[in-house]
């Protein structure tokens, strides 16, 4: 029961199991968690995040000999749970740092943040890839989408305040 109770939770419901953009689907469910988080306070929603990103670990950790991937035996792509904890810090430092409220619209934020996330998480670019390559076990299948998600954030953040002065520019000139 105990092994099933952790592929349950690994794949986030089964969404791991997906054959085609199982990330992407593990992503979305970090949409509707994000917004119910997401009126708390910056401390508390951090801290909410960041035991979320510890408790990804330990289950990721028990899911790894549960789950084979011939192609990624170290990070069995049905393991999904990462995403999720990813998705919620890149989220996360576009409404907290991005000074973003849910109340006040704006839902490409919320977009730019989940389309920054996967392109980071799938490219594997700079700091993400690293941290795949120098962490294993449960602590690397997750770290490396912690860092996409602190990453995309940013990038999130300067996208939306470069592209109007771009915009503008085009415009005027």
């Amino acid at each position: 029961m105990k092994k099933v109770f952790i592929k349950i939770l690994a794949t986030v419901f089964g969404l791991g199991y997906a054959p085609i953009l199982s990330g992407t689907l593990g992503t979305l469910v970090g949409i509707p968690l994000f917004l119910g988080l997401s009126r708390l306070e910056w401390s508390l929603y951090f801290l909410v995040t960041l035991l979320f990103t510890i408790f990804a670990i330990v289950v990721a950790n028990a899911a790894l000999p549960l789950l084979q991937d011939a192609k990624k035996p170290a990070d069995p792509s049905q393991i999904v749970i990462d995403e999720v904890a990813g998705f919620l810090w890149a989220a996360g430092i576009v409404r907290y740092l991005g000074f973003w409220k849910p109340v006040e619209g704006f839902w490409w934020f919320l977009l730019f943040s989940f389309v920054f996330f996967r392109i980071f998480d799938a490219a594997k670019w700079g700091p993400v890839g690293w941290a795949e390559r120098r962490w294993h076990g449960g602590f690397g299948i997750v770290i490396d989408d912690v860092v996409a998600g602190i990453v995309a954030g940013f990038v999130s953040i300067l996208f939306c305040i470069l592209v109007p002065f771009v915009v503008f520019a085009l415009l005027a000139g």
